[in-house]
């Protein structure tokens, strides 16, 4: 019989790297496998922020949308390959009925969170990986005009009938500049942050790049090398535009709008620093 905690056991080696590698051991000058190493992670993420914000603000659409998609049952690989292809067949029938257009990309994330009186296993707590925590934040947005409840109604079905009516939960919200009031003393400011400072703050947090991840408290684990996918989503989410050329759109414009930052600190942005391979990114926890 096999007892519930090696279990366990088979079922995290299946989706992420128990001992990661640091840097690139692949002997190349730029990898952005998300597999392959922390540092790999960090530049691939970097080009998939870049690319996402680009396009959002180059397309304006009528509505963007981030959030997440999660689910609390054991499940194995095939069965979220299986699900997620349940999923975006329903999305695509379920939007057609609406009479909305919705693109979608997801990146699937494995987090770790520390709660009290539970026990680590050599650094690794085998239970917090099982029970909701592979779950998956998107970025989405309608090329048509599109309620904030009409898609999280949309979504939530959707998400319940890949799992078969399962314990599922989706959030999300709308991306949008909203007015924050900031109180400094007895002198009170209301702010209105740009539209693309919300875009690129929603974004970043959703692809988990270097400013996102708490990596002193090790918030996220690196997805197996030959487990479940690191990225999809709709077909046609980049608009007939080219990712690479998106990515190089936005740094380019980066640079123009402050010639300041052209150097180091655009280089730790892309992941093409040095200083990276100093982080404690993947030190085992005794």
């Amino acid at each position: 019989m096999i007892g519930k905690r090696y279990l366990r056991q088979c079922l995290l080696e299946e989706f992420v790297q128990l001992e990661p590698y640091k840097v690139c051991n692949r002997g190349v000058t730029v990898c952005r496998d998300p597999r392959c190493s922390w540092v790999c992670r960090h530049r691939w993420a970097a080009q998939q922020r870049a690319a996402i914000v680009q396009l959002l603000v180059y397309l304006d659409p009528p509505a963007m949308f981030a959030g997440n998609l999660s689910l609390h049952r054991l499940a194995s690989v095939d069965e979220h390959r299986q699900a997620r292809k349940v999923f975006m067949r329903c999305l695509r029938e379920c939007c057609r009925k609406e009479k909305f257009a919705l693109k979608i990309r997801c990146f699937t994330h494995a987090a770790r969170k520390d709660s009290k009186g539970r026990s680590w296993f050599r650094g690794v707590r085998v239970s917090d990986l099982i029970y909701g925590n592979v779950h998956y934040d998107f970025v989405a947005y309608a090329t048509t005009r599109a309620t904030l409840p009409m898609v999280a109604d949309t979504l939530r079905n959707c998400w319940r009938s890949a799992w078969n009516g399962g314990a599922t939960e989706v959030k999300i919200d709308q991306i949008r500049s909203r007015r924050r009031t900031r109180r400094f003393g007895a002198i009170t400011l209301t702010l209105s942050p740009q539209l693309e400072d919300a875009i690129e703050q929603a974004v970043r947090y959703q692809v988990k790049d270097i400013q996102s991840v708490h990596i002193g408290k090790k918030k996220l684990w690196l997805l197996a090398r030959n487990g479940i996918e690191a990225v999809w989503g709709s077909n046609g989410f980049w608009a007939d535009r080219s990712f690479r050329n998106l990515a190089k759109q936005y740094w380019d414009r980066r640079r123009d709008a402050a010639p300041e930052l052209d150097g180091e600190l655009i280089r730790w942005e892309a992941g093409e620093s040095d200083l990276l391979k100093n982080l404690p990114w993947a030190d085992r926890e005794e």
